[in-house]
């Protein structure tokens, strides 16, 4: 257990203090925390010229997951490209936004899916598109072994035989403020930089106070926007309520690190203590309201079993009602 916390507190050194191990057994536990916690990419793009200290199988560790990330990026982004060329009505978010607008390199950050937003209007479209670059809708299958039904996920994920994974989400409007970026691979539609800033910690915020790794790869993901968009545009951004608190977790994980506190950055990284119950009112209040606002027609199945979702979730292994009251918080 001691070994597990020094070599996650390595790890947080390492990547937000530029400490690198000092020798060739930390080096290696350090390595297998950046597995765990799935930076191995941003672990290798840190460590730079300090990699030349690290024992071979170490090195070779790290390039084969950054030369796998780079390929599945690739991947991704092609299809992304293939999508926005058949429709305007599709803006692509999140890590894909970072890749498709260069913010990171594709080798520094592993995409498991690639998510892609489309309107109620233009859903047809991209679906069509999505069929005929070969992607097929697969269930989708929560946590407790119940598969989401199409009232509870319009869009859904979409697959293919070569390994790209499509998020497909169908929402009232499209972000307004967007750009299109050209590439060998196509042109993407994504958020600006600021609004991709705003929007990933929102969205880490909301859905993913619960994943060991969120914290630890938003961090390299907020870095890598702050080098980015310069001093001046940065200061903008942390405006934004969402991006202070996101700086501030980071923040005290990093100091928690450089005391070699082993507890606190335990309860930093361990997920589900990031949010306070009112912050969790909050979101959920405001989920609400914009399903009542831009989407009321799902508002009443926010709460009241829909018969396709009731059908989807006969063989639960949770009540609807508990089911129900995890949609409404955004989990």
């Amino acid at each position: 257990m001691a070994d597990s916390r020094s070599a996650t507190v390595a790890l947080v050194r390492a990547l937000l203090w530029a400490e690198f191990p000092s020798s060739e057994s930390e080096w290696r536990t350090t390595a297998e925390a950046a597995r765990c916690f799935g930076v191995l990419e941003g672990f290798r793009a840190r460590a730079g010229a300090a990699l030349g200290d690290a024992p071979p199988d170490v090195r070779a560790l790290l390039d084969d997951a950054r030369a796998e990330a780079a390929m599945g990026a690739a991947l991704s982004l092609r299809c992304a490209a293939a999508v926005c060329a058949a429709t305007s009505e599709v803006v692509v978010v999140k890590g894909g936004a970072l890749l498709a607008t260069g913010v990171l390199a594709p080798g520094d950050r592993y995409a498991t899916d690639i998510d892609i937003l489309t309107t109620h209007a233009g859903a047809a479209t991209t679906t069509r598109a999505l069929a005929d670059y070969g992607l097929r809708l697969v269930p989708s299958i929560r946590h407790d072994g119940r598969t989401r039904s199409s009232v509870e996920w319009p869009g859904g994920i979409w697959r293919s035989d070569a390994g790209v994974v499509v998020d497909l989400h169908v929402v009232a409007r499209l972000p307004r403020e967007t750009l299109l970026t050209g590439s060998e691979l196509g042109a993407i539609r994504t958020p600006t930089t600021m609004a991709t800033a705003i929007g990933l910690c929102r969205h880490v915020e909301q859905h993913h106070l619960d994943a060991r790794h969120a914290l630890l790869r938003h961090a390299l993901d907020l870095d890598a926007l702050r080098n980015r968009m310069g001093a001046a545009q940065w200061n903008l951004a942390v405006r934004d309520r969402h991006v202070r608190r996101s700086l501030a977790a980071v923040e005290r994980l990093a100091l928690a690190a450089r005391r070699g506190d082993f507890e606190a950055v335990g309860a930093q990284l361990s997920g589900g203590r990031h949010a306070s119950v009112a912050l969790r009112l909050h979101h959920a209040a405001r989920r609400a309201f914009q399903f009542a606002i831009h989407e009321r027609a799902l508002l009443p199945w926010l709460l009241f079993p829909h018969p396709r979702y009731l059908k989807a979730s006969r063989h639960a292994a949770q009540p609807l009602a508990k089911a129900y009251a995890q949609r409404l918080f955004g989990r």
